[in-house]
């Protein structure tokens, strides 16, 4: 029996065994390759993802307020007993900005009995003008109208100017002091009339808490005549606000106001304090 030995056959299994040697090596290559290019991939989504999330909350941090801005706010105080009283209060705030102007009116009407006799029935409104109110010192003018049965006024006008500063102006946090002069003209149920000029300071704050879950504000007047050194008004307002939903609020606040010329019979100081709800977008 005649065999032929191909003399080719050793080299022909070696050719094989590096032909699939490289192939295995090329496969693994490939899989790397495929591995590198999805973890690459993911790494690029996961970046985009990032970068969308942080241009939104850039572009919802650098929002401006919107330039109508409006709220309401029913309040009430009530006691029984001894002394009867009931009291109502309605508040309107409302302002538009454009540009360099803003334009802010916040009218109010007050309702009171006490002992089944009124006592309130007070009507206040104005209108403020503030000119460049984005810059830290601004311009503004106002106008004042006010009717009040508990203080004996039949009407009491008065109007001025003069400049504001904001101390802070921030998301979280609202100071600002302005300084005006006004002429004020009074006339009493009774009394006849005054007429005065008077300077007018203002220190106004908001501030927010605990992400805006709670709003401190105050509002505080002094008002000296120039004309008539015993003549002098001030007021402060504080009012403690605590969100319930998008728009509306619970409001709880006290007020205190002095003057030192009324009528005969009247108090020189009225001390008023309610609860009740707000709302609004502002």
């Amino acid at each position: 029996m005649l065999i032929f030995r191909s003399p080719f056959k050793p080299f022909a299994l070696i050719g094989l065994g590096v032909s699939l040697y490289f192939t295995l090596q090329a496969g693994q290559v490939s899989a790397q390759v495929i591995q590198i290019s999805a973890d690459s991939l993911e790494l690029l989504i996961a970046r985009r993802a990032d970068s969308l999330l942080q241009a939104r909350q850039k572009t919802s941090a650098a929002s401006p307020p919107p330039a109508f801005q409006y709220s309401f706010s029913i309040q009430g105080a009530f006691n029984e007993g001894n002394v009867s009283r009931q009291l109502f209060e309605f508040l309107t705030h409302l302002s538009y900005t454009k540009g360099i102007v803003e334009l802010e009116t916040n009218p109010s009407f007050t309702y009171g009995e006490q002992n089944g006799q009124l006592a309130e029935r007070d009507y206040y409104g104005d209108l403020n003008l503030s000119l460049f109110h984005e810059r830290r010192l601004y311009g503004f003018a106002i106008g004042i109208f006010e009717r009040s049965n508990l203080r004996a006024i039949r009407e009491r006008y008065y109007g001025g100017g003069g400049l504001g500063f904001y101390f802070v102006r921030n998301d979280k946090v609202k100071v600002s002091l302005t300084n005006a002069l006004i002429y004020e003209f009074t006339r009493f149920v009774e009394e006849g009339s005054v007429e005065v000029y008077r300077n007018s300071t203002r220190l106004k704050g908001r501030y927010l808490f605990f992400g805006g879950k709670m709003i401190l504000s105050h509002l505080l007047f002094l008002q000296p005549a120039l004309n008539e050194k015993e003549n002098v008004r001030w007021s402060g307002l504080g009012a403690l606000s605590f969100p319930i939903g998008k728009m509306l609020a619970f409001r709880a606040s006290i007020e205190n106001t002095y003057e030192s010329i009324v009528e005969a019979g009247r108090q020189k100081n009225d001390l008023v304090w309610s609860v009740g709800l707000t709302f609004g977008n502002r």
